[in-house]
């Protein structure tokens, strides 16, 4: 049966919403999407593109900014050519491997926000990229609690001392962004674990 127009409208307006709260995760800063990322992303997923795959591509853009010293903000745009290119646009109906592995291996570490999110990854239920998306809602939860309790004074010192040659060619509210992006990324490093990247790989392979 196919759906309705409203119901197809609910649909994507449910995936934007992962796309966009994902990206807040990992960059901090306004909690909405450009006019422009917000048509790019509608064309990607009316073209079929899933959300995993947005927000894996996503994580590999922020990694890589660092080591280029990027100073625009972190956006859809980064990323197009990674998205539009994807050769597995989504996972398969009938994943391959499970989250089993990962769950152990977060099972494995003392911090209780780590075992919160092993547990509940561990009750998910279901296949292919809606299982993935189950799993990332897990993981945005991690990192924003972490982000929530971390000594972010320390984590956005770090930050300063690592751009501070940029600071002159930023203005305040570019710097004010660029730091707080940078000491995500620093706290999200300490748990690769948790991340886009690793539940698309356990259930790909």
């Amino acid at each position: 049966m196919s759906e309705t127009e409203s119901e197809r409208l609910d649909r994507l307006q449910q995936a934007a919403e992962e796309v966009r709260s994902h990206l807040v995760v990992l960059r901090g800063g306004a909690p909405f999407l450009s006019p422009l990322d917000g048509r790019l992303l509608l064309e990607w997923l009316e073209a079929g593109i899933g959300v995993p795959a947005i927000l894996r591509a996503l994580e590999h853009a922020a990694a890589k900014r660092r080591e280029k010293r990027v100073r625009t903000p972190l956006s859809l745009r980064s990323v197009r050519r990674r998205v539009t290119r994807a050769r597995q646009p989504v996972l398969p109906e009938q994943t391959p491997g499970s989250l089993g592995t990962l769950v152990d291996a977060l099972r494995g570490q003392a911090d209780p926000l780590v075992q919160r999110a092993a547990e509940e990854l561990a009750g998910l239920r279901g296949s292919g990229d809606e299982l993935a998306r189950q799993a990332l809602a897990v993981v945005r939860r991690y990192h924003q609690d972490a982000w929530d309790l971390a000594d972010r004074e320390s984590l956005l010192a770090l930050a300063d001392a690592e751009l501070q040659d940029l600071r002159d060619k930023l203005d305040d509210k570019q710097w004010t962004a660029a730091l707080e992006e940078v000491a995500r990324d620093k706290l999200r490093a300490r748990q690769p674990l948790l991340s886009a990247a690793a539940i698309w790989d356990s259930l790909s392979s």
